[in-house]
């Protein structure tokens, strides 16, 4: 997680909560740093599942996921994910993100769906 992702992120998202973007009112609220979005967490998560996926051939039918942590820039953060399993629709690729210190900071899945 980079420093300036969650800047970049704020902007492109517009989800703007000074807590990502500024470290006085990041510590004025009790954190150690900047956090990183949620669902900017989700996103690269969510990338880093289907990076090797036959997405000419399938699309994403319903994502699901929880935020159950919270990162800050300069941390390593892994994604770690399931063999897919079968669905009647298609297939299911379950994950979640770790921190280096072995916290979960985010969990779900994603279907994938045959595209047409």
């Amino acid at each position: 997680m980079t420093r300036e992702g969650p800047t970049v992120y704020t902007e492109c998202s517009t989800i703007w909560n000074p807590i990502h973007t500024d470290i006085r009112v990041a510590h004025a609220s009790g954190l150690p740093d900047i956090v990183v979005h949620g669902t900017e967490t989700m996103a690269r998560a969510v990338t880093a599942v289907l990076d090797d996926q036959d997405l000419g051939r399938w699309t994403v039918g319903r994502l699901a996921t929880r935020c159950t942590g919270m990162g800050v820039p300069g941390e390593t953060v892994t994604v770690h994910r399931t063999d897919p399993r079968p669905d009647p629709a298609g297939h299911v690729i379950g994950f979640r993100s770790t921190r280096s210190d072995g916290a979960t900071v985010l969990q779900g899945s994603v279907e994938l769906v045959p595209r047409g």
